[in-house]
C-alpha cells in the first residue's frame, strides 16, 4: 500500500507557545483571558 507514509507531529518536536508564534514580549495567555472575559464596547453598541 503505497502513500501511507508517516504523518503527525514528531515527537522530538518542541511545542512552540502563542506568544514566541506572535513574537511577542508579554504573556499571549493572559491577554487572551482577559479579552474573552471583557468584550468591551463592541457588544455595547449592539445592545
Amino acid at each position: 500500500m503505497s502513500g501511507r507514509g508517516k504523518s503527525g507531529k514528531s515527537k522530538n518536536a518542541k511545542s512552540k507557545s502563542r506568544s514566541s508564534k506572535a513574537e511577542l514580549q508579554f504573556s499571549f495567555g493572559r491577554i487572551h483571558r482577559h479579552l474573552r472575559k471583557d468584550k468591551g464596547p463592541s457588544e455595547m453598541i449592539k445592545n
